[in-house]
């Protein structure tokens, strides 16, 4: 409660009138007076108004945020044009678990995770055409396809193991959902491009 008043404090309007409403949150639950009485207290403090200082804390994270700001004003502004942000936006609107136990714990995290970021690796982003070894795709050793599109939708040797039909998007939300990916691992381990 202190933190949103020391917020508050930085913002200081003295045409805002303020007052924090007390709500129980654990309702039915025994030994829970104690929180509750401390929630009670925290909403009956007053706003200081304009000698309350803000906090170290308040301070630093407003610094931050305004040196992030021509960052994310940046992206915003190539949201429409970027397929990686595009990417990166709709898999951040869908939780996904993890693997947490089992012998593909590592691989399962390190495709999950380019998955969900939209991996693309080096030689595909400076457009290199010419190095067999890095470009050609280990799953299905089709040459030039070491890519997330090949990988998740025109690679022959998973075809049948995914759905056909979908755009990027759609296809690595199916592999991450349920434990599709933990399948794939387990019959293709090269899946991914690993």
């Amino acid at each position: 409660m202190q933190d949103i008043l020391c917020q508050l404090a930085a913002t200081y309007n003295a045409s805002l009138v303020l007052s924090f409403m007390w709500m129980p949150s654990h309702i039915g639950l025994a030994g829970n007076d104690t929180v509750d009485s401390l929630a009670k207290a925290a909403c009956m403090l007053g706003f200081g108004g304009g000698d309350a200082q803000p906090s170290l804390r308040c301070l630093q994270h407003r610094i931050y945020s305004a040196a992030l700001a021509s960052t994310v004003q940046r992206r915003d502004e190539e949201r429409g044009n970027s397929v990686s942000i595009q990417h990166h936006d709709n898999v951040l609107q869908n939780r996904h678990k993890y693997c947490r136990h089992g012998l593909m714990v590592h691989r399962h995290n390190v495709v999950s995770a380019g998955l969900r970021l939209g991996y693309r690796p080096v030689w595909q982003i400076a457009n290199t055409q010419d190095i067999p070894h890095y470009t050609s795709y280990k799953l299905c050793n089709s040459p030039n396809a070491n890519n997330l599109e090949h990988c998740c939708i025109q690679c022959p040797t998973v075809r049948n193991l995914l759905p056909q039909g979908r755009n990027l998007l759609q296809t690595c939300q199916y592999i991450l959902s349920d434990d599709n990916l933990d399948l794939i691992l387990a019959r293709h381990p090269h899946f991914g491009g690993l």
